[in-house]
């Protein structure tokens, strides 16, 4: 980008992208997207307790056809600012900082306090792998919400860094540059008038743990798995919001109004050529289809009603990719369920041999008299391995067979007791 930011209290002018999922400002349709960038079922995730989960999560298994998602495959509005921005009254001492904003976010251990910088190492080390240059400084202002404050859309971790103490962001055009690179060996990079600001590699989206421990008492751990360099599709959006953040109350007094945002150009450069709002490796137009109530009015034009959509042959293979994934993921979950039945069926017939489980206490409550006929396990032991459930009915229906003689009276408790039983163990 290339542009000239408006001067006075309460503008916040913005250069940014964002991830197609969402739509800025509608919360309904970011709550649990934003800024989500992971792609992991993982059951050692641990989140704030106010954080919404993740709306599209690599737990799930979706229907291309019928959701218009992938199956396993976590998904999010991704934010990339390339500038955000505040000049003063005056114009001097103005700042511009270039941010990324991350969910889920690493344990609390590792975040700076407010106001504070990162330590170089142990407690407020903050992300690894981070680089500044020579006059870029980390935003101290502001580290994403605070740990158990409320936060409905989301509760991200925000990285940001740019340069300060600036006297003409108002006055004369800046460059504003963002590079983007995915893969193992790729990064985020900001670059301003040309000069390096600050930069993160791929690395830094690692995992990141801590344990505490004392005397007597369980070790508590705090995981974050691996998050992923985002790899949404975006848009970009050009705007100034405007009220107290930057400011105070002078930011709305309306004595600095009005104020303009010059926008000289928009550039893109691609490796290769990708452009559109539903590729195949990550689909979003029949979701938002779906799930229009949460999304607002219509926009009109569509982005490929004015610019044909073009994806690669990488992304076509990176789709298929993912289905095999998603093959892969229901055959491992239909293996195990077929295991654990099978071991439920071996122990069943185990503990009717051995005189133990349902069947078998249905046999040895039973008796025959002259006027009592007599239940054999013979006839229950299939029941018994049918489920839990037909097990208390044919209880059931022994007593009623019975008329409810005393020596079957407390035999539904009993039953239901060893049912629950075999139930936890199937």
């Amino acid at each position: 980008f290339r542009a000239r930011l408006p001067r006075g209290a309460g503008y916040w002018p913005a250069l940014w992208a964002f991830g197609n999922l969402g739509r800025a400002v509608y919360q309904n349709s970011n709550t649990g997207l934003w800024p989500w960038s992971y792609d992991e079922c993982d059951a050692d995730l641990v989140l704030p307790p106010t954080d919404p989960p993740q709306r599209i999560s690599a737990c799930m298994d979706f229907d291309l056809e019928k959701d218009g998602l992938h199956a396993f495959q976590g998904r999010g509005a991704t934010e990339l600012d390339v500038l955000e921005g505040a000049v003063t009254n005056s114009g001097l001492d103005s700042y511009a900082v270039g941010s990324l904003q991350l969910s889920p976010g690493i344990p609390p251990y590792f975040r700076p306090p407010m106001f504070g910088f990162p330590t170089a190492e142990g407690p407020g080390s903050w992300y690894a792998g981070l680089k500044l240059g020579e006059k870029g400084k980390l935003n101290n202002g502001w580290y994403g919400p605070p740990y158990g404050s409320e936060c409905l859309t989301g509760c991200p971790d925000a990285l940001s860094g740019g340069l300060t103490e600036l006297s003409d962001l108002d006055t004369r055009y800046w460059t504003f540059r963002m590079e983007w690179t995915l893969g193992p060996d790729g990064g985020l990079t900001w670059k301003y008038d040309d000069t390096l600001v600050w930069s993160m590699p791929a690395s830094s989206f690692g995992e990141y743990s801590v344990c505490s421990h004392k005397p007597g008492e369980k070790d508590n751990c705090w995981r974050t798995p691996p998050r992923k360099m985002p790899q949404e599709p975006m848009s970009l959006v050009m705007n100034t919001a405007i009220g107290t953040w930057n400011g105070g109350v002078s930011a709305v007094d309306g004595q600095h109004w009005p104020a303009d945002f010059y926008v000289d150009y928009v550039r893109v450069w691609q490796s290769e050529v990708n452009i559109g709002c539903d590729p195949p490796d990550y689909p979003t137009a029949a979701y938002i289809d779906k799930h229009s109530f949460l999304y607002g009015e219509p926009v009109a034009p569509l982005g490929k009603d004015t610019c044909p959509e073009i994806y690669p042959p990488s992304a076509y293979a990176n789709a298929e990719f993912i289905k095999g994934r998603a093959l892969e993921r229901r055959a491992a979950a239909a293996a195990a369920k077929a295991k654990a039945a099978e071991a439920a069926k071996s122990k069943e017939a185990d503990d009717a041999a051995s005189g133990a489980g349902p069947a078998a206490f249905l046999k040895t409550s039973t008796h025959a008299s002259a006027t009592e006929p007599a239940y054999t396990a013979g006839s229950l032991v299939a029941v018994g391995a049918a489920g839990a459930t037909v097990v208390i009915a044919a209880a059931f229906a022994i007593i009623k067979a019975t008329q409810g003689r005393r020596t079957w009276r407390n035999l539904p408790h009993e039953a239901e007791s060893m049912a629950g039983e075999y139930q936890l163990a199937q």
